[in-house]
């Protein structure tokens, strides 16, 4: 067995950048980078709604909600945040009472 010979080795020509874009890394509906909101415009295209196979919703496919199911929304989505809450500080205050009595 003989050892390669460092002389016969081919050198690699160092890499040089020349900003070109190989593949977009953009993807539909990720906010912009900072500077590019800052200075090139700010706002962002809207991404219209799409329905269940991908086609844009119509003004005549939206759902109107009345007041009163506006109203049993909002009061539903509050009992969960309250009934979530009260069960995290429930589970606080029992860890937090087992090590009291347990570990002092």
């Amino acid at each position: 067995m003989t050892k390669p010979d460092k002389k016969n080795k081919k050198k690699k020509e160092p890499f040089i950048d020349d900003g070109r874009v190989i593949a977009d890394m953009s993807v539909d509906g990720m906010p912009t980078s900072i500077p590019e909101r800052l200075f090139v415009g700010g706002r962002r295209n809207k991404i219209p709604k799409l329905d269940d196979q991908g086609y844009p919703l119509t003004q005549s496919d939206t759902v109107e909600l009345t007041k009163d199911e506006k109203r049993s929304i909002r009061n539903g989505v509050i009992k969960a945040f309250l009934i979530y809450g009260g069960i995290s500080i429930g589970l606080m205050v029992a860890v937090m009472l087992l090590l009291y009595f347990f570990w002092l």
